[in-house]
């Protein structure tokens, strides 16, 4: 979820591209989700966050972390797929 709207589900190998209006944003997901993230964006730039997923001995955990090297991020994504976000209207179909 993106400041309280769903964005769709996550899974291994891919990566969402969101674009948001410059400012204070909280990253956050369902009730496994432990540390919701909140980041200031400037106008143009451009973050990575990365889902750490946290493998417990019931169950698992996530939690969302800015990424600081840019470019190794970069690289990691050519092996990912995108993922489009899922519209959540009821006139959607």
């Amino acid at each position: 979820m993106l400041d309280g709207n769903l964005l769709g589900q996550t899974r291994g190998y891919c990566f969402c591209r969101l674009e948001v209006e410059p400012g204070k944003h909280r990253l956050s997901g369902d009730k496994r989700c432990t540390e919701p993230l909140e980041v200031v964006v400037a106008a143009n730039q451009v973050i990575f966050v990365k889902q750490e997923l946290r493998l417990k001995s019931v169950g698992a955990s996530y939690r969302y972390l800015l990424q600081e090297n840019t470019k190794e991020i970069q690289e990691k994504l050519h092996d990912c797929a995108m993922l489009l976000p899922q519209a959540t209207d009821a006139t959607s179909g």
